[in-house]
């Protein structure tokens, strides 16, 4: 991860290949994209086998929390994890303020680490503390509202139809 950084100067957040611990030839994250017109976070890579994906170095929108490393010189432009999340999609959030100074963030593909995933939601509480979080991103200046309607809707249902 170090490497990345030492080979682009403006980056400021770099994430490894992440893995199911479970299943270690599955990917979990490969880093993530932001599509501003729905105002969605899409993971990379998700659940795709290694044997099957072209996972390489790349430019990312957004680092997963559950391992980054971050310099000092952005954190102190950029700030602290927003503490109004309680969990999930702080990590979004973040990133995307990373881009708006001009930071870039990262794929470190020849980095790994082993995730147990759904630790934090296996429960009806971790999916509202999900649903919750998704809907307080949407005030958030980084975010506009507007990009934010389709989002609202697909997570409402989604936390409907969890039992």
């Amino acid at each position: 991860m170090i490497r990345r950084f030492q080979s682009n100067s403006q980056l400021g957040m770099v994430q490894p290949l992440i893995c199911f611990l479970h299943e270690k030839d599955q990917i979990w994250s490969a880093g993530g994209k932001w599509n501003s017109f729905l105002g969605r976070a899409i993971t990379l890579g998700d659940r795709e086998f290694l044997s099957n994906s072209n996972v390489a170095d790349r430019p990312l929108d957004w680092a997963t929390g559950c391992c980054m490393l971050v310099t000092r010189e952005a954190l102190l432009k950029v700030g602290l994890l927003n503490e109004g999340y309680f969990a999930y999609f702080e990590d979004v959030e973040w990133s995307l303020r990373f881009l708006e100074n001009g930071y870039g963030i990262a794929l470190a593909s020849k980095a790994k680490i082993y995730h147990e995933a759904g630790a934090s939601s296996k429960k009806a509480f971790g999916r509202y503390v999900e649903c919750a979080s998704v809907l307080s991103a949407c005030k958030k200046p980084v975010i506009p509202t507007k990009k934010c309607l389709f989002w609202i809707g697909e997570t409402f249902c989604f936390c409907l139809s969890y039992k």
